[in-house]
C-alpha cells in the first residue's frame, strides 16, 4: 500500500520540518482497523551530545535523544522514545496504532528532540475504510504531492479499492479487467484533463487495488480544481468512485524559461554575476542548471526533499503580484513589491496618507534584519516609490 507524503513545518524554526506518511488497513467483519504512521527528520536538525558514560558507548560518542507520539481523535495512542547515533542517516521512526474504527479521524503527530526541546507537530484528517459485503468500497483519493501547487510541480495520486466480500468474509476473485479513469475539472464542471489510472494496478494479496497516476498540469489557470476518479468493471459500469479537491496556484517562471522574465523575479534577490549567467545561457538545459545552483545555494534544508526558501519566496510573488500589481504593472516590479521579495513581511508598517506639509508616505520597519523602509507617492496617485537608496536596502540583508 502506498502511503500520504505530508511535509511538516517547525513550529519553532524557519525551513525545519519532518516528513510524516501514513496508511491505514481497512476495517471488515466486524474488526477495527489500524494506521501505521512513519516519521522522519534530517539528521541536522537534531541535537547531538556527548555520551559520556552510558554504557557501551564509545568514547566521544555522539547521540541525540526524541520521542514521538500520535494520537487519534485527541486521544493519545501510542508513543515511542529513544536515542539516535551520529551515521548521515536521517531520524526514521514507526509508530502503530490498532482498533480504530472505520470513519474519518483527526491524526495528530509529534517529534521532540529531548536534548534541545524543539518539538515538530502536525494534525490532519484521515479516512480509515470499511470493507462491506454490499459491494467495491474505496478509500480517499490521495494527492500524495500536496493540495496546493503549481502546475509545473509534479502531480501524483493514487486510490485505494476494495472488492466485495462473501459472507464468510473472504473476498471473491477480484476481476482482472476493472480500469481506473480520471478527470481534472473545475468547480463548474468544466474538465481540463481526463484519461486513465496506471492499467497495471497493483493488488495486495487481500484483494486490494492500488491505483495511480501522474498528471500534467501545466498550462492550467491558477484556481481551485476537483480530481475525479471512478473505477468500471467489465462491462463499463462505475463500481465506486471519489473526488478530492485541490488547488493551483499561479506557475511563476522561476527556471529560466524565459530568461528576462525569470531575471525580473529573481531580481531582488540575485547577484549581478548570477543575472549575468542566467542571460547568458544559451540553452534551455544551461538556464535551468544556473537557476538549480541559484535555488540550492539558498535552500536551508538541502537534505530535505524540498527547497523552504524557494517555497518562501513563491509565496511573496504570490502576495506581491496581488497586493501592488496596478494599471497592467506587475507587482513584482514595482518598489514596494521588489523590497518585499527581499525583506518579506514587514514587522510594522506605518502609513501617513495624508500629510499636510509633506506628500503620503510609507515607513515599513524590519526587527530582523533591522531595517528602516520609506516609500513616498510624490503626485498622489497611490504609486508608492522607494525613498532609500536601493543599495542601502540591500545593506540590510547578505545576498
Amino acid at each position: 500500500m502506498l502511503n500520504l507524503f505530508l511535509v511538516l513545518t517547525n513550529v519553532t524554526a524557519l525551513g525545519a520540518g519532518i516528513e510524516v506518511e501514513w496508511a491505514a488497513v481497512p476495517a471488515s467483519g466486524g474488526e477495527p482497523g489500524s494506521v501505521s504512521v512513519g516519521l522522519s527528520l534530517p539528521e541536522d536538525e537534531l541535537l547531538f551530545v556527548s555520551a559520556g558514560s552510558s554504557v557501551g558507548a564509545s568514547s566521544g560518542e555522539m547521540f541525540a535523544s526524541f520521542e514521538a507520539t500520535a494520537s487519534i481523535d485527541g486521544e493519545l495512542n501510542t508513543r515511542s522514545s529513544g536515542r539516535k547515533s551520529r551515521d548521515g542517516e536521517p531520524l526514521e521512526v514507526t509508530l502503530e496504532i490498532d482498533g480504530v474504527i472505520p470513519g474519518t479521524h483527526e491524526l495528530s503527530v509529534s517529534l521532540s528532540d529531548r536534548e534541545s526541546g524543539q518539538t515538530w507537530e502536525w494534525q490532519g484528517r484521515i479516512e480509515v475504510p470499511l470493507w462491506t459485503s454490499s459491494g467495491w468500497n474505496s478509500g480517499a483519493l490521495q494527492i500524495t504531492t500536496g493540495l496546493t501547487l503549481r502546475p509545473d510541480e509534479d502531480f501524483h495520486a493514487y486510490w485505494d479499492i476494495f472488492p466485495p466480500m462473501d459472507g464468510g468474509g473472504a473476498q471473491p476473485p477480484v476481476e482482472s479487467d476493472l480500469r481506473v479513469a480520471y478527470a481534472v475539472r473545475a468547480p463548474g464542471g468544466e474538465v481540463y484533463r481526463e484519461g486513465w489510472f496506471s492499467s497495471s494496478a497493483s493488488q495486495s494479496p487481500s484483494g486490494t487495488r492500488t491505483a495511480e497516476v501522474d498528471i500534467d498540469l501545466s498550462g492550467l489557470e491558477a484556481g481551485d480544481y476537483q480530481l475525479l476518479a471512478v473505477a468500471l468493471d467489465g462491462s463499463g459500469e462505475i463500481v465506486t468512485s471519489a473526488a478530492r479537491g485541490f488547488t493551483l496556484l499561479r506557475a511563476w517562471d522561476i527556471w529560466g524559461n524565459d530568461p528576462e522574465e525569470t531575471s525580473s523575479l529573481i531580481w531582488p534577490i540575485a547577484r549581478p554575476s548570477e543575472l549575468s549567467a542566467l542571460r547568458d545561457g544559451e540553452s534551455m538545459e544551461e538556464r535551468r542548471a544556473v537557476m538549480a545552483e541559484f535555488w540550492r545555494e539558498r535552500d536551508p534544508s538541502p537534505s530535505t526533499r524540498r527547497n523552504e526558501f524557494l517555497d518562501l519566496y513563491l509565496g511573496r510573488l504570490d502576495f506581491v503580484d496581488e497586493r501592488y500589481s496596478y494599471l497592467g504593472r506587475s507587482g513584482v516590479t514595482t518598489d514596494r513589491g521588489r523590497v518585499y521579495l527581499l525583506l518579506g513581511e514587514p514587522d510594522q508598517v506605518q502609513d501617513y496618507p495624508f500629510e499636510t506639509e509633506s506628500v503620503p508616505y510609507q515607513v515599513w520597519t524590519y526587527y530582523t534584519p533591522p531595517a528602516l523602509v520609506v516609500f513616498v507617492d510624490s503626485d498622489g496617485t497611490g504609486v508608492y516609490e522607494l525613498y532609500n537608496d536601493w543599495q542601502e536596502v540591500l545593506g540590510a540583508v547578505s545576498i
